[in-house]
């Protein structure tokens, strides 16, 4: 379950945290913009443009710092250096 980024309690899919009041819309419409840098990168990739590609990880990364965003970022980047 995830949790307040502000004072760590579990959350149950709120737009705002009940135990500090923190304003979640804002964390989600970040990972929500990860998820789109994301796949651009990953579209980039497979279309061969591979500075486009670094330009949508960065952004990615920027967005969001979470396991699966640094996954697939690392994915991609190995993919990339491969190519």
């Amino acid at each position: 379950m995830p949790r307040c980024p502000v004072c760590n309690a579990k959350l149950a899919g709120a737009t705002s945290c009940r135990r500090c009041g923190c304003d979640l819309s804002l964390t989600e419409q970040a990972r929500r913009q990860a998820r789109q840098a994301l796949s651009r990168a990953l579209q980039a990739w497979r279309n061969n443009q591979t500075e486009d590609a670094h330009a949508w990880l960065k952004q990615a990364l920027m967005w969001d710092s979470s396991e699966l965003t640094i996954k697939v970022a690392s994915f991609i980047k190995t993919r990339l250096s491969l190519s």
